[in-house]
């Protein structure tokens, strides 16, 4: 029986059978891979490579860049990236995608102020959106520690 036939009810030797699936899977017409935070911008090879969600160094970052991989991005589509540091409103970021790509990165940050980021909780979002739908959408929580 050909799994990737769901229909399927007749196998090699002509005998009636139900398919492999009890439901056919799910379509994903896109969304996020991974996402995560750094202290600079990947490049796409560490990306596709699989970096943890939070990777920042042991000392005070220079940068917080929040980082998503997407996958079936189509002309059109929207990734919004924010960044809530403690006690603060979030700021944003939205990328308007100018060609479809199957496989494909955006990343956004910010740096560091003068005298270092405050200590505290930290949220990240990344959101892959078509058209008014979510298609995905990650979160990372990560805390920095007082200097």
């Amino acid at each position: 029986i050909d799994p990737f036939l769901p229909d399927m009810t007749v196998d090699c030797d002509g005998t009636m059978r139900s398919g492999l699936w009890a439901e056919p899977m799910p379509y994903r017409p896109g969304g996020l891979a991974a996402a995560g935070v750094l202290d600079r911008v990947p490049d796409f090879a560490e990306v596709k490579a699989g970096l943890p969600p939070v990777a920042l160094p042991g000392t005070a970052p220079a940068a917080l860049v929040l980082w998503g991989y997407l996958f079936g991005g189509q002309v059109g589509d929207r990734v919004e990236i924010a960044l809530a540091e403690p006690g603060t409103a979030p700021r944003r970021k939205s990328f308007i995608l100018a060609k479809s790509q199957p496989m494909l990165y955006r990343a956004w940050g910010i740096r560091a102020p003068e005298g270092g980021f405050a200590p505290g909780a930290y949220r990240g979002e990344v959101v892959h959106r078509r058209g008014e739908t979510v298609l995905d959408r990650r979160e990372i929580r990560f805390e920095l520690p007082a200097p």
